[in-house]
């Protein structure tokens, strides 16, 4: 578990390790609806370069979520793709 993640990510982990909740149901990274980190949903959102998200406060560390939730988003959809497939040639 990452200390720098938000809390509710860090309970959510805590109960997946504790084998309470499906890991691969966990969707973290994903900001708070706030508006007062605007900057940081630029980095989120693709709307900075890298090098630029680098240079925002946490700007690395959104980077690495964003990252990781890209990855998981396009690992279900992908998941959910084959199966609809699969349901469709049954």
């Amino acid at each position: 578990m990452s200390l720098s993640a938000p809390r509710p990510l860090l309970a959510l982990e805590h109960l997946a390790t504790s084998r309470l909740l499906n890991p691969d149901r966990i969707l973290g990274g994903i900001l708070h609806p706030g508006g007062q980190q605007r900057n940081r949903y630029n980095v989120q959102l693709g709307l900075v370069d890298r090098a630029a998200a680098l240079k925002v406060s946490g700007g690395a560390e959104v980077l690495r979520r964003s990252d990781a939730l890209r990855e998981k988003v396009q690992n279900l959809t992908a998941g959910n793709v084959a199966a609809i497939q699969s349901a469709a040639q049954a």
